[in-house]
């Protein structure tokens, strides 16, 4: 709801760049709070980590699917399915992936090792974005 309502401020492209960001803060510091014995600032930062990745997930589902319905008009029901698609396959096997992740590394890896790719795969998205910015402009024109 309201990353629908000021998307058109801040952009799509700027949304999926944030977006990221937010998840890769929220992964990082749920995988921090292994170090924090304080129960208050525990659940404080637990909660704060969930509010970032949440906004991340809405700023990242929203743009997606504004992106699809902008560029591929005609076949915006089939990309808007693979991308719901790859979110289906991604909630089926991420706990398995987090559960082998655990039991080879611990508490930690899962959630560094998510946030380890997610940057790693960062610049292409920032490649992508930029192609996209590109295209928004030239449609504007």
């Amino acid at each position: 709801m309201i990353t629908g309502k000021y998307l058109s401020t801040i952009g799509r492209a700027q949304g999926l760049k944030f977006g990221l960001l937010f998840v890769v803060a929220q992964l990082v510091l749920l995988g921090s709070l292994k170090f924090v014995e304080n129960t208050r600032v525990f659940i404080s930062l637990s909660f704060f980590a969930q509010f970032l990745g949440g906004i991340g997930a809405g700023l990242n589902s929203t743009c997606a699917v504004a992106i699809i319905s902008t560029f591929f008009k005609d076949d915006r029901e089939y990309y808007i399915g693979i991308l719901e698609g790859g979110v289906g396959v991604g909630m089926l096997v991420g706990p398995l992936l987090g559960a082998l992740l655990y039991s080879l590394g611990g508490y930690l890896m899962p959630f560094w090792t998510v946030a380890g790719i997610v940057l790693a795969l960062y610049p292409m998205l920032i490649h992508t974005v930029n192609y996209i910015q590109v295209r928004e402009r030239a449609h504007d024109l």
